[in-house]
């Protein structure tokens, strides 16, 4: 049974490149049982735990994987795991952002694209003097 109760950062840090795809993957799944049923107490520690590993994850093809794993399930925009792979890219995945390999990902997931440009317009990022 899932019962949240590990270290957050220990875990996160500790794990291997297709472990931390897989406990993404989990927290995400776990998280849509959660919204579906409406367990509200799962909500914020499957968030928590999604936010955790997707933030600590370093190399592009995890981070890329991870990405595409949720919005392959979630096409829309403005899911809350979506919401969440934005503003974590923004807060700790700058060398990411600015790789080769991010142009192409937003061609190729309009859903994602619509995120990221949601969160930088809710912060600002498009107002004149922000450059």
């Amino acid at each position: 049974m899932y019962t949240l109760d590990y270290e957050q950062d220990t875990l996160a840090f500790s794990t291997a490149k297709d472990e931390k795809i897989r406990r993404a993957k989990f927290a995400m799944d776990l998280y849509a049982v959660a919204d579906k049923y409406q367990i509200t107490r799962m909500i914020p520690p499957a968030a928590e735990d999604f936010r955790t590993v997707f933030g600590y994850t370093t190399d592009a093809d995890s981070l890329e994987a991870i990405i595409r794993a949720h919005y392959d399930i979630h096409t829309q925009c403005g899911h809350a795991i979506g919401e969440l792979i934005a503003s974590t890219l923004f807060e700790k995945h700058h060398s990411f952002r600015q790789s080769d390999e991010f142009p192409p990902l937003l061609r190729s997931i309009p859903g994602f694209a619509s995120d990221v440009a949601l969160f930088a317009h809710q912060k600002g990022m498009f107002k004149r003097g922000y450059y």
